[in-house]
């Protein structure tokens, strides 16, 4: 089980092209590591890359909800 949510969280934390994915890959991979899994050092590379995909996903779905709400605007 706690290898399944390993590899799960590794994967999530990968697909950054769908919204809040590494999030919650990010997630999965706090609460693996927690777990204790015989696979840490892909819960610790979950974590990292979860983290640093969030931090480029949250600019950039605000500057498409930002860029939404001005088209309407002029609509």
């Amino acid at each position: 089980m706690t290898r399944k949510l390993t590899i799960t969280a590794f994967v999530l934390s990968l697909l950054f092209f769908i919204p809040f994915a590494p999030l919650v890959g990010l997630i999965l991979g706090i609460v693996a590591l927690k777990k204790q899994t015989p696979l840490q050092g892909l819960a610790i590379a979950a974590i990292v890359i979860g983290a640093i995909m969030s931090l480029f996903m949250v600019p950039f779905m605000l500057g498409l909800i930002l860029r939404f709400l001005r088209a309407q605007m002029f609509v």
